[in-house]
């Protein structure tokens, strides 16, 4: 699953994974297994959230679900509004 807009946060912070995990005193495997799995306890949210200046709520939201097929990616109908 993970967090898309976390993950966007972090590419755009200017600071690569492993200053980003030292920064909040976690490991960058941990670090980025909380990117690709999405699985957070509530400090390192937190710590994340202050850190890359990025509501929490909102850093940790998912993306809208995505079907792949052979015309492309595209929202699936339940997202679009």
């Amino acid at each position: 699953m993970g967090f898309p807009l976390l993950s966007a946060a972090i590419r755009n912070s200017g600071l690569s994974q492993w200053q980003i995990a030292e920064l909040i005193q976690i490991s960058e495997s941990r670090l980025s297994r909380i990117v690709r799995r999405g699985v957070a306890r509530d400090e390192e949210r937190d710590a994340l959230s202050r850190l890359l200046g990025v509501d929490e709520a909102e850093l940790f939201a998912p993306g809208p679900e995505v079907s792949l097929n052979l015309g492309g990616p595209r929202l699936c109908e339940s997202d679009a509004g």
